[in-house]
């Protein structure tokens, strides 16, 4: 199905598993993407956003040589 426009962690996990996310999909480049605070996301393939809001302490574990694309 189509992704929402805001899609938001729900676990720690990685960015390209459906189940870190709370629309059990993976963020594509139409998506506002928020992390919450708690919660760690390891970039572990190249990956799109929107936009990306990091709340608190939540982090983005960014793994090489991947990268994040914003706002494409």
């Amino acid at each position: 199905g189509l992704s929402p426009a805001t899609i938001t962690s729900i676990t720690s996990g990685n960015w390209s598993s459906p189940s870190t996310w709370n629309c059990n999909c993976v963020p594509t480049s139409a998506s506002d993407v928020i992390i919450d605070p708690t919660h760690t996301v390891n970039l572990d393939a190249p990956a799109q956003a929107k936009t990306l809001t990091i709340k608190g302490a939540g982090l983005v574990n960014y793994l090489a040589p991947y990268l994040l694309s914003l706002g494409m």
